[in-house]
């Protein structure tokens, strides 16, 4: 069976990271899934986020698809 690996864009709630991750989300309400970290970052830089702003204030969490289900495996610098 393969699993399939795929990346979400998250950010600390109100900026603290204590306060857990909300994440980008598609029209539907899920995680919106990108195939790399580098097509994450093109979509924020796209729409305005530059420089530091795509490391320091965003994480690319990896996840796989279980059936329907995303599991997260690690973030990813």
């Amino acid at each position: 069976m393969n699993d399939i690996i795929k990346f979400i864009i998250g950010r600390p709630i109100e900026g603290i990271s204590l306060n857990g991750y909300e994440y980008l989300l598609d029209p539907d309400g899920h995680e919106l899934l990108f195939d790399t970290v580098d097509e994450a970052k093109k979509l924020l830089s796209d729409n305005g986020v530059e420089g530091d702003e795509l490391e320091d204030c965003y994480v690319y969490q990896k996840v796989k698809m279980v059936g329907k289900v995303l599991v997260a495996m690690e973030e990813t610098e």
